[in-house]
């Protein structure tokens, strides 16, 4: 009994240590991405009549805070540790959600300038809700769902399905120059086959 009492003891301080390490990792992800963040504020500063692309002096500071695979990972290490979850969502809210919002304006003010800058954006929009259907689709039991649950994955829903009809308008209006064009329509299908697996489950 006492060899049984020594692991179960042994096998809650790992899981102590792992959940601090998850937390150690993910406040150190932040400040490197809020770091980043600043250095872009800074450079862009500089020139503040034109927004910075990836093909500026500077774009290199634009590339690492625009990363879909970095993006991803910050957000796979958040939730690997709820408790700071919420810190994700207000960081993403209150930096990156600017940030997005200028290069999407700029995008459809000044076709052909910004194309990889927002197609990377719509890629991690994509990748952000992908994370948070999978958090959620195994909780869900169609025939026990309350209409509160319903209302939640219907809210979930609405990005994809806005990401689609935005996609498709400037697919539709030539707004993409040549060489992204294709990027664009694979993103597009990419989005409606996601969500054509999706909707029989809910």
């Amino acid at each position: 009994m006492k060899k049984i009492i020594g692991i179960f003891c042994l096998l809650l301080s790992a899981n102590g240590l792992h959940a601090e390490q998850n937390k150690e990792t993910f406040s150190q992800a932040l400040a490197a991405y809020n770091n980043d963040i600043n250095a872009y504020k800074l450079a862009q500063s500089r020139h503040p009549a034109h927004l910075m692309t990836y093909a500026d002096p500077d774009g290199m500071r634009l590339r690492k805070i625009l990363n879909p695979d970095r993006y991803e990972a910050t957000l796979i290490t958040a939730q690997a540790n709820t408790g700071d979850t919420q810190k994700m969502t207000q960081f993403t809210h209150s930096q990156l959600d600017l940030i997005d919002t200028m290069y999407i304006d700029a995008f459809t003010k000044q076709w052909g300038t910004y194309d990889q800058e927002y197609l990377d954006i719509q890629d991690m929009k994509l990748r952000a809700f992908k994370l948070e259907w999978r958090q959620l689709a195994p909780k869900l039991n169609p025939r026990k769902m309350t209409a509160e649950d319903r209302a939640q994955v219907q809210q979930l829903f609405n990005q994809p399905e806005s990401m689609i009809a935005e996609l498709s308008n400037h697919i539709q209006k030539r707004r993409f120059s040549a060489a992204y064009k294709a990027q664009a329509m694979a993103r597009l299908a990419m989005l409606k086959g996601m969500v054509q697996a999706i909707k029989p489950k809910i």
